[in-house]
């Protein structure tokens, strides 16, 4: 073989590894999101209350939870009510 046509066929290996890849990765239209509620401990919500419950979420659920629009409430001095949108499956 020549060099030429290795690097050819190294080109063709990888546009159809990344094609193949591509289709295994759900795409945004194809989510489908839940609504998901929790508690969490460490205190109250702090100003950006809708990033930590975010972070609290993530730490819990995993990052391909992929919560969004999260809303955050106190119920305590030690204690927060997360409402997060999650990434319908076992969550």
């Amino acid at each position: 073989m020549t060099m030429n046509t290795t690097k050819t066929l190294f080109l063709i290996s990888c546009i159809v590894m990344m094609l193949s890849l591509s289709t295994a990765i759900p795409q945004g239209n194809d989510l489908k999101w839940c609504p998901k509620k929790d508690t969490f401990l460490g205190g109250p919500c702090p100003a950006n209350g809708g990033t930590q419950c975010l972070l609290d979420f993530m730490g819990k659920y995993g990052a391909s939870s992929m919560p969004k629009n999260c809303i955050c409430s106190t119920l305590g001095a030690n204690s927060r009510s997360c409402s997060c949108d999650v990434v319908c499956q076992q969550y």
